[in-house]
Formats: structure tokens, sequence, C-alpha cells
């Protein structure tokens, strides 16, 4: 037992300088996705070798120092690169749901919820950059006080939420497995932005509008059945987020 343990101690010391100067190499290469899949073929192998080699009690020491060298001493490169990072995927995204940033997203969540704190550093860049895209959307209705929206602004503001809602909700269930910390964020940004006062309108008061308008649009002819239903749906899923709830729950029940 002494022998082994002497061993384990220079082979742990040799793995973490090795897997050091593997990084640097890596990370010089500049893609975090092509880094990623590296960091996983490494600890599988590394997983194999614990299987034929070594003693079982060496694997969550293994673990600790091939995930200290290669993800949390690169976690703030992974996560702030501006062009193959988290942030980085995030705002490079166009507005299709699958245009092959999902498995990117996917692998980085899988390697960081290897470490202590990563899907939480993960959740909080996350809800950052859906703030900013909301935050995007509230500058672009350009409102002034005391005026009542027109109905393409009213139209315009409550489609592209749903837009977002929809988007990012695909995210969380498809490649962030539905974490609680993702569903935390992604939940707390709508909640802010569906009840926030906007020019003189507050308590979701956008949002009724655009329920009212659009059950007249159905009313008049103006839109066909499944039209009008494609978007009540959409609206629906909102409505959690609502405080004011109550009077589109029961607009919705009455749209027939």
């Amino acid at each position: 037992m002494d022998v082994y343990e002497g061993f384990e101690e220079v082979f742990l010391k040799n793995t973490a300088e090795h897997y050091r100067r593997k990084a640097q190499a890596w990370v010089s290469r500049g893609s975090c996705s092509k880094y990623l899949v590296k960091v996983i073929k490494s600890i599988q192998e590394e997983e194999e070798r614990i299987q034929n080699y070594l003693k079982p009690w060496t694997e969550a020491r293994l673990s600790k120092t091939v995930l200290l060298e290669l993800v949390s001493r690169q976690a703030e490169w992974l996560l702030d690169d501006d062009k193959s990072g988290f942030r980085g995927i995030l705002a490079a995204e166009n507005d299709l749901l699958d245009d092959g940033k999902g498995n990117e997203l996917n692998l980085m969540f899988r390697v960081f919820s290897r470490i202590s704190g990563g899907l939480l550093s993960m959740a909080i860049a996350f809800q950052q950059h859906i703030r900013d895209i909301l935050q995007q959307v509230v500058g672009a209705a350009h409102m002034e006080k005391g005026k009542e929206p027109s109905n393409s602004i009213v139209e315009v503001f409550v489609l592209r939420i749903m837009k977002v809602l929809q988007k990012y909700e695909a995210h969380v269930i498809n490649n962030f497995d539905n974490h609680i910390l993702f569903r935390k964020a992604l939940d707390e940004n709508f909640r802010m932005i569906c009840n926030r006062n906007i020019a003189d309108f507050s308590d979701g008061k956008f949002f009724i509008i655009f329920l009212e308008r659009l059950i007249e649009q159905r009313t008049c002819g103006k839109l066909d059945d499944d039209s009008v239903e494609d978007t009540l749906a959409k609206v629906v899923k909102l409505l959690p987020y609502l405080h004011s709830k109550d009077y589109l729950v029961e607009l919705y029940r009455n749209r027939l």
C-alpha cells in the first residue's frame, strides 16, 4: 500500500503537469468547442485508465486533478470568450433554434456540470444574456409617456417577447436538461419584463391590449381561427409570469 500511495502522488503530480501543458496548447488554438471535445476525450481516457491500471480509490483524486487543470483553470475563458465561449455562442446565434449551436451549449453544460459552481456560473451568464435581449426589445418599442401605443408597437413588442421565450426555453429544455438554475434564470427575467413599467403602462398592460386586439381581429374576420389559436397558445405560455393574469385568462376562456 505504501508503494502504491507513493506512486499515486507522483502520478497525480505528473498528470496535473501534463494537462496544464495540454490546456495551454489547446487554448492557444482559440476554439472553445474544440477544446471541450478534447476535455471530454481526456476525461474518458482517464476513466478507462483507472479501470485498467489504477486502484478504485484513485478515481476521485484523478478526476479532480484533470478537471482542475482542464476546466476550472480555463472557466473564465470558456465562459467569456466573445467568439466561441458560452457568452459568444449566445450572442452570435441567429433566430433559428436548429443553427447547430445547441450541441455546443449542451457540451459546455455537460463539462461545467463536473466542477463545483460550474453550472451556477453558466446560469448567471445565461440570465444576463436574456436580460440584455429583453432590454433591447423594450428599447425598440419607442413609446411616449401618456400616449396610447399603436397597434404595430404593441404587436411587435409582444411577438418579440414570445419569440425570445420560445427560443430560450428550448435551450433550457434541450441543451441544459431543464436544470433548475437555468429555469430560474429564464423565469426571473420574464417575470421582470412582463410586469415592469413601460412608458405609462404597467403590470402586463401591453399583453392585455395585445390579446384584446387579437380577439377583436378574429371577431372582425381579419385573422383566421388557426392564426389566432396559434398566437393565443404562445400568449398562454406567458401567463405564469404575469401578475395580471386573471383578466387574460378570462379573455382566453371567452375567445370563442
